[in-house]
């Protein structure tokens, strides 16, 4: 058994990382083990979610053990490695096309991985440093003035700065937690670029990376739509029916190419990305690629909460660079009185602003309009977000909100009973629901959320348990796969059903009517429900629990936060800081100091080299 054998069959490599390594062993006789190791190091990297392989985290590094035992596997020297890659046929400089690319920062990437990462950071330049686009300053003064209160009443409002960076420049980048008001902030901005001359025909795309943040952001702006200030010929402008990335682009079927692309780009002059943190590097690149050179891009999201579930943290790298103070002066001259806008075009062209023009294309909102900066939960995830461990207990000891309560982790009796119980609060009602559109809006009130799957805190442990629970109450019967009541998860897209992995609907049967015939329910992308046949339905699992990465994109009035007994890796504070801001009004966590404390300190690090490109 040789080296490479050995790492897959203690699991250190995953069988696709094994035979990428084979393939580049035959595919070049220059493939020595040290070239084969690096291509499945390589390969295994892009499956934990990094965008490349960073040699110095290797190199000299022990992996597994020897035939014996007791020697390890030893990878070789970060001068020796990188020599070896450079005189390796398969490896090449960033712009070769060849299966690996190194580059100069010892940074080693699958080739497809490395043009996505050029591709995106190529467009988000582009657009950054493109000149400014036409704009009617004195409309666009009325509009900031009429749509955004506190603009109108001190000058100063980072939403109406935000409109005016969208008004000027081809990309707009908008983060901020949830209840900051990014969604109120792009529908506002709709609205002040539809009030410019000969604007009413534009033709604006709203899409986010799943059915669900597809459907929320509808919601969202079909709800704004009938409190925006603007004259209703207008309002028939807005789409109101956002799709998803893939609908959007045009999937193929069992191909990862779009129908859009940069030689076929999108009928659009505005995009609007919701929930752009969840949108991985490849997926990315090719919606940046599709989206027409003269039109506006709008991404939105938060850029503190968990990555993508494929590689790549791309708005997390976007925002990454320094946000300072010659940004908000910059566009705040824009935002004066109307005699001033001359020069403050003028000085915008002759180089009085920010050094990086990506600086001046970024808002972070931060006031929270649904809790205010004084409430418990908003507090919560402020300490979360600083990792600050003494400031998170002191702000859940401090305080008797009933909206907050966060208990110790103790496996006994007494807990079993309390899960039984909020098993019970949160999810009788909608299984006593007198039909389906009753059940499904009931039951997307709470969730149980877990940071892992297996074991009795897990998902798979507390989806059983939910079932015994109703099962021994007489709700459901779970002798049948699809019994009415189920709740489901879908795990991976179908796109001949328009059903993507982290949708949930029920399983439901109408009255009088045999457990047999029960259906599958799923709202679409308008908030109708689709009624589907169960036997159709892609990968899914049951979800009275769902993990908190399934959770993004959504929010619930209540959530239970449940995380394991024992530490891991894949506990960090963008996993707390994700679960903790999907409760709209109440939390519960159950969690041991010990964990949340080492939890806190850990920090979530993907390897890629867009920052870089972007902000040096």
């Amino acid at each position: 058994m040789n080296e490479i054998d050995r790492l897959y069959h203690q699991e250190i490599i995953r069988p696709i990382d094994f035979h990428f390594a084979l393939f580049l062993g035959g595919l070049s006789g220059s493939a020595s083990f040290p070239v084969m190791l690096a291509g499945a190091l390589t390969s295994h990297a892009t499956g934990s979610k990094h965008v490349c392989l960073y040699l110095p985290d290797y190199a000299e590094k022990n992996l597994g053990v020897s035939k014996d035992g007791h020697q390890s596997l030893q990878c070789p020297g970060l001068a020796q490695w990188r020599k070896t890659l450079r005189e390796c046929s398969l490896v090449g400089f960033p712009g070769e096309v060849k299966p690996l690319i190194l580059d100069h920062q010892d940074r080693l990437y699958l080739y497809r991985y490395w043009e996505y990462e050029t591709i995106l950071a190529d467009e988000i330049r582009k657009r950054a440093e493109s000149s400014l686009l036409p704009v009617d300053m004195e409309r666009l003064k009325n509009s900031l003035s009429r749509l955004f209160p506190e603009f109108r009443e001190t000058g100063q409002d980072l939403q109406a700065m935000a409109a005016v960076i969208a008004a000027y420049k081809k990309i707009c980048i908008i983060t901020g937690g949830p209840g900051t008001g990014k969604t109120t902030t792009v529908g506002k901005i709709l609205a002040v670029l539809l009030e410019q001359p000969g604007a009413g025909d534009l033709k604006i795309c709203l899409t986010a990376p799943t059915g669900k943040a597809a459907v929320r952001l509808g919601e969202s702006i079909r709800s704004l739509k009938a409190s925006l200030d603007i004259s209703p010929d207008l309002l028939k402008a807005f789409p109101d029916t956002p799709s998803t990335i893939h609908r959007l682009l045009g999937s193929i079927s069992r191909s990862s190419y779009f129908r859009h692309d940069k030689n076929n780009p999108l009928h659009a002059d505005i995009v609007v990305v919701d929930e752009a943190s969840m949108v991985d590097a490849a997926l990315m690149a090719k919606l940046l690629q599709a989206v027409p050179d003269h039109a506006r891009l709008i991404l939105m999201g938060d850029k503190d909460q968990l990555a993508s579930i494929e590689a790549g943290s791309v708005l997390g790298d976007i925002c990454s660079g320094d946000y300072s103070e010659d940004v908000s002066t910059h566009w705040s001259r824009f935002m004066g009185n109307a005699g001033h806008a001359d020069d403050s075009l003028d000085h915008h062209q002759h180089g009085n602003h920010p050094e990086n023009e990506l600086s001046s294309c970024i808002v972070q909102l931060s006031r929270n309009y649904r809790f205010g900066e004084n409430h418990i939960l908003e507090g919560l995830s402020r300490a979360v977000k600083e990792g600050d461990f003494e400031k998170f207990k002191y702000v859940s000891i401090s305080s008797s909100d009933p909206c907050l309560r966060i208990s110790p982790m103790v496996m006994n009796k007494a807990f079993r009973d309390e899960l039984k119980e909020r098993i019970i609060e949160g999810y009788d009602p909608f299984l006593k629901a007198g039909d389906v559109e009753q059940a499904l809006a009931l039951f997307s009130g709470f969730r149980i959320l877990c940071a892992v799957n297996k074991g009795s805190l897990g998902i798979e442990g507390i989806n059983r348990f939910a079932e015994s629970i109703f099962a021994s109450r007489g709700l459901i019967r779970p002798d049948r796969e699809f019994y009415s009541g189920r709740p489901v998860l879908i795990m991976e897209n179908d796109y001949s059903l328009s059903l993507f992995n982290g949708d949930t609907g029920l399983i439901w049967k109408e009255k009088d009517v045999p457990e047999e015939d029960a259906h599958a329910y799923f709202p679409d992308q308008e908030g109708r429900l689709r009624r589907i046949s169960p036997q159709r339905l892609p990968r899914h699992e049951t979800a009275y629990a769902m993990t908190i990465h399934k959770s993004q994109g959504s929010e619930f009035e209540s959530v239970l936060m449940v995380l394991p007994g024992n530490d891991s890796p894949g506990l960090t504070r963008e996993l707390l800081y994700t679960g903790i801001t999907r409760a709209r009004s109440k939390l519960t966590l159950w969690a041991n100091d010990a964990l949340l404390k080492s939890a806190l300190s850990r920090k979530i690090q993907r390897y890629s080299g867009l920052h870089e490109k972007l902000w040096k």
